[in-house]
């Protein structure tokens, strides 16, 4: 229910029909990357998965030395 709550809010998900925002939401996974760190790598090839950033900040390029 908390993740119906929060993509309502947002773009483009606030324009999805309801079943299919629900079948978003049901097959949601949290996950945590600290500061600093790399959630995807060039080198890493076609993405598993498709993100979607509920807080913080993300930067393209390579994290901070």
């Amino acid at each position: 229910a908390a993740a119906l709550v929060f993509l309502r809010r947002h773009p483009p998900f606030d324009e999805m029909e309801e079943d299919a925002l629900r079948h978003l939401a049901s097959r949601l996974a949290v996950g945590y990357h600290p500061k600093g760190s790399a959630i995807l790598q060039p080198g890493d090839g076609e993405p598993g998965a498709f993100y979607i950033v509920k807080s913080g900040l993300v930067r393209h390029g390579h994290p901070p030395k």
